[in-house]
């Protein structure tokens, strides 16, 4: 059992590092000493297969990861008293990896059950209880609901600046969720100052090539897109790219998210052909690695449907992001912002295509959605807004012709 704990330690290192071939080789080692050594249920048992899945997840490799984490949560839960932290430990990690499956109600009843354990357990300014709520801000944003969301992020990040005055890995990532969240709301100054200040924090901690480090400037590089620097922002995701290539390798769903942030960053500067190219390639990632159905796999879906309909494919264009809308509608809850958006850009083809009565009802539903959701003066209803107008304002000209 000392060799196997100090199988385990070195695997968690190697992790920690990008090391993720050397660790997972160390780690399965580990699991299988202890199974042989103590047996399959036991808690040091329980501790190499949560370590392990904590590997596995970091190669993007979820369904496995998924496996793994629920052996280690059941023997913790037979092993262990209920709000035991190895137990909130693991139901945490576990809810991190079904949302990245496309669960969203168990990943957010996973995180809220851990959040209300290690709130009576430990306080609300314990460093736990600060990254569960952190993660279940994140979750919350990815179903969509994103005013409960901004507000846990920015709570986050005030409590994390307390507890971590001289910076902290777990801090930065508090200041990329929150970037991300003011990104979206238009706040380009504010999110791309995060994102900033998330990279150079990472890099000063932990290195200047790391997995987080590539996580940070993409997130950086999307704000830049998004402002209309595409010329600034392709650097930053190549960068981010060619990191994540030579630490995770080209085949890891890290990677495809640096080639559909670098995708952006062409589109805005009009290479539309070059962006569907490279969309092409991060689809075929996905959906290899994640299935049809899952809510990543509409996105890049989304993200193709944008880019073919800046050129003249709009019929192709018009199919993809049918099939978005399809998944989205499926996999997410009725109201889901991103139903929205691409029933938004479904519109914004339809109308490129001349079939103004389609476009403006897809772009009719969109707005319903996102006034519900989001309210009138939120960027979401303003980019509808703007699509309803130019639709109205291209059908009036073709009545003339």
């Amino acid at each position: 059992p000392e060799t196997a704990a100090t199988m385990t330690a070195l695997a968690v290192s190697l992790r920690g590092q990008g090391r993720y071939a050397e660790a997972e080789e160390i780690g399965l080692r580990a699991v299988e000493t202890y199974r042989r050594v103590v047996g399959d249920v036991h808690v040091e048992t329980a501790l190499a297969l949560h370590n392990l899945a904590f590997i596995v997840r970091g190669q993007g490799r979820f369904a496995e990861a998924e496996a793994l984490y629920r052996e280690a949560l059941s023997i913790r839960q037979t092993l262990l008293d209920p709000s035991h932290p190895d137990i909130l430990q693991t139901m945490v990690n576990l809810a991190l990896v079904v949302e990245a499956l496309g669960d969203y109600e168990e990943a957010e009843a996973l995180l809220r059950e851990g959040l209300e354990r290690r709130r009576e357990r430990l306080g609300d300014d314990h460093p736990a209880t600060l990254t569960t709520r952190n993660n279940l801000a994140y979750q919350l944003w990815r179903a969509g609901r994103y005013p409960s969301a901004d507000s846990l992020f920015a709570d986050a990040v005030a409590i994390g600046r307390r507890l971590f005055p001289d910076g902290h890995p777990s801090l930065a990532i508090m200041l990329n969720n929150l970037g991300v969240a003011r990104r979206r709301s238009g706040d380009w100054e504010t999110a791309e100052a995060l994102h900033r200040e998330a990279v150079a924090m990472n890099r000063r901690l932990l290195a200047e090539e790391h997995p987080r480090v590539a996580a940070d400037l993409d997130n950086l590089g999307l704000v830049l897109s998004e402002s209309g620097r595409g010329a600034e922002a392709e650097p930053v995701h190549r960068q981010a790219w060619e990191m994540r290539v030579r630490l995770l390798g080209e085949d890891h769903p890290d990677a495809a998210e640096s080639l559909s942030g670098l995708a952006r960053a062409r589109l805005t500067l009009g290479d539309a052909e070059g962006a569907a190219e490279l969309l092409r390639s991060v689809l075929s990632t996905r959906t290899s690695q994640l299935g049809e159905s899952n809510p990543r796999r509409a996105a890049a879906l989304h993200d193709l449907g944008v880019a073919l309909g800046r050129t003249p494919a709009l019929d192709e264009a018009e199919q993809v992001l049918r099939s978005a809308l399809s998944v989205r509608r499926a996999a997410l809850e009725a109201g889901h912002p991103d139903v929205a958006a691409t029933l938004r850009e479904l519109g914004v083809v339809l109308t490129r295509a001349g079939r103004y009565a389609e476009g403006e009802a897809a772009l009719q539903e969109s707005r319903r959605i996102v006034v519900a959701r989001l309210g009138v003066a939120d960027l979401e209803t303003r980019r509808v807004d703007e699509a309803l107008t130019a639709l109205r304002r291209a059908r009036d000209a073709a009545a003339r012709r």
